[in-house]
């Protein structure tokens, strides 16, 4: 019974009838439990910070790392809303990511 076709419920709900609803219940939460294709795994969702950080990482010139970090410094500003620990971590990682690019070119 790993595919859960509607068919394939019915058969195992007819073979042998559920006397009540919970029954019932029971039977199909057993059945999804057996099921592989309802075990799937869930992706983490990235922060706010994390989604920054990635578009920093992917930026291809200055021009748009400087624009992607004032966006950031924007929103992780201790004026703005942000932290100081935040807003460290963003300068430094554009500062990083600034040092790799300029050798590039």
């Amino acid at each position: 019974m790993s595919n859960l076709t509607p068919e394939n419920i019915e058969k195992l709900f007819y073979q042998k009838p559920a006397k009540n609803y919970k029954e019932f219940q029971k039977k199909l939460n057993a059945t999804l439990r057996r099921s592989p294709r309802l075990k799937t795994k869930t992706v983490p969702r990235l922060t706010e910070k994390q989604k920054m950080e990635k578009e920093l990482k992917n930026a291809k010139t200055l021009k748009q790392l400087k624009s992607i970090y004032r966006t950031g410094a924007k929103k992780f500003h201790p004026n703005k809303g942000g932290s100081n620990k935040n807003m460290q971590e963003w300068i430094n990682a554009y500062k990083k990511r600034e040092k790799n690019l300029s050798r590039k070119n």
